[in-house]
């Protein structure tokens, strides 16, 4: 037996019913629950960060020194980068979820109004949304 046909096997094992072309494997529930408490941390540090941009707007715009301003024009493009790669890791994150979960799907009302309401379908282990 070759090398071919044990990785083959393997997958089709751990993929179950997946296209044999697809070298896609399914990932367990433990680590699904790992990459979205992941996800939450990186929109909590989003969300803590853009308020310390919105604090030193504010305390630019109350300076006069025009050297303090460069410093804080510093640390906001700083803070600025920090988010889009915080984002970019967010995504990557729900790209994996969406492609390597083994999707359990509800269909599921959500109210808009009181006189409106949505139907939603998600997925119960990684909370994607489709």
């Amino acid at each position: 037996m070759n090398r071919i046909d044990t990785t083959y096997k393997k997958m089709k094992y751990i993929g179950e019913n997946l296209n044999t072309y697809k070298k896609i494997s399914k990932i367990p529930h433990y680590k699904v629950k790992s990459l979205l408490e992941q996800k939450q941390k990186k929109q909590s540090m989003i969300a803590q960060i853009e308020t310390t941009i919105n604090n030193l707007e504010e305390f630019k715009s109350k300076e006069k020194a025009t050297e303090n301003i460069f410093h804080k024009n510093e640390k906001i493009n700083y803070y600025k980068e920090l988010i889009i790669f915080y984002k970019k890791e967010i995504k990557y994150i729900c790209n994996v979820l969406k492609l390597k979960c083994n999707h359990v799907l509800v269909n599921d009302s959500i109210d808009i109004s009181p006189d409106e309401s949505q139907t939603i379908i998600y997925c119960e282990k990684c909370e994607t949304t489709f």
